[in-house]
């Protein structure tokens, strides 16, 4: 009886002795925003100084394994504190070291403070960020560097982006969100007179990589039917069309257009991309970086740059 046990135990099929390579998706994610602030940095030079960008990632983590361990017992897995610090590091701009320290550790924070049913409310770096934003519009700036025509470096970010979205099945919500947002920039338009390519361009950029990619995919605050998540992405795309209206914007005197009309815009190739996302915060930063009086905006479009107050 023992020998046909055993004869059955070695024919039946048991569990596999040996497990396959797995990737945890946060690594993989760690790598791919690495990827976006190499490429940032190389082709359109975004970081002003390193010592901000190192701040926001050494808050985030310190502040992500001590609460972590005094809440849990336990020392965190840090990958997601990475990315919440590297985000604050590439999207905000200041002169000062603090908004980055605060907004990094008030991400953080949010992560444990704002939480309903066991699960946190808010992406935390958009969390953090929005709340610096909002509370110091004169010391601190928003990200506002395109890629420009360097298409190809773009295309790397979006290719490998969507694999590990696939992988992580929330390809659908990035995929919405990008749709929604060509869609909405051809509405906007129409409704402005700018040429399409000045609308749509802005998704080029670093910042809204960021938000496709990590925030409105955020696994831990996303909803959990396809559905919904579908909708709220594209939500957040018709938001961001709307907030893109009420921008103030100054525009270049060039044939056909006047101060504060948009049409007076120009398009050359990719790069024209959009007065909107070239469009620089008004506040002290500006102020100290160009010695445009505050209040003022500024525009970059190929070799010229104007200003109005």
């Amino acid at each position: 009886m023992s020998d046909s046990k055993a004869a059955s135990a070695e024919s039946a099929p048991g569990p596999p002795n040996e497990t396959r390579f797995r990737i945890d998706p946060r690594y993989l994610s760690s790598g791919l925003i690495t990827l976006i602030l190499v490429f940032g940095q190389v082709y359109v030079g975004f970081l002003h100084d390193l010592s901000q960008l190192f701040t926001a990632i050494t808050v985030a983590l310190a502040a992500e394994l001590a609460i972590g361990r005094l809440l849990t017992g336990k020392w965190l897995n840090p990958a997601s504190a990475y990315i919440t610090g590297i985000s604050c590091g590439i999207l905000l701009r200041s002169l000062s070291l603090w908004p980055f320290a605060v907004a990094s550790l008030l991400s953080i924070m949010s992560k444990y403070v704002l939480r309903f049913r066991g699960r946190h409310l808010w992406n935390p770096s958009n969390l953090g960020i929005c709340v610096v934003l909002f509370a110091a519009p004169g010391t601190v700036a928003a990200l506002s560097e395109q890629w420009g025509n360097d298409l190809w470096a773009m295309a790397v970010i979006w290719l490998l982006g969507s694999v590990i979205l696939w992988r992580a099945k929330r390809f659908h919500v990035t995929l919405t969100y990008a749709v929604s947002f060509v869609a909405l920039a051809y509405v906007r338009s129409l409704m402005t007179g700018t040429p399409f390519l000045s609308e749509v361009a802005p998704i080029t950029g670093p910042m809204y990589q960021l938000m496709a990619f990590f925030m409105v995919t955020d696994p831990a605050t996303s909803v959990s039917s396809r559905g919904g998540r579908i909708g709220i992405a594209f939500l957040v795309a018709l938001a961001e069309m709307a907030l893109r209206n009420r921008q103030r914007a100054a525009v270049c005197p060039v044939p056909g257009g006047t101060g504060g009309e948009i049409r007076g815009s120009k398009t050359i190739g990719l790069t024209a991309v959009s007065f909107q996302g070239n469009t620089m915060a008004p506040g002290d930063l500006e102020t100290a970086r160009t010695g445009i009086p505050r209040n003022c905006y500024t525009i970059e479009l190929g070799d010229r740059s104007c200003h109005t107050e």
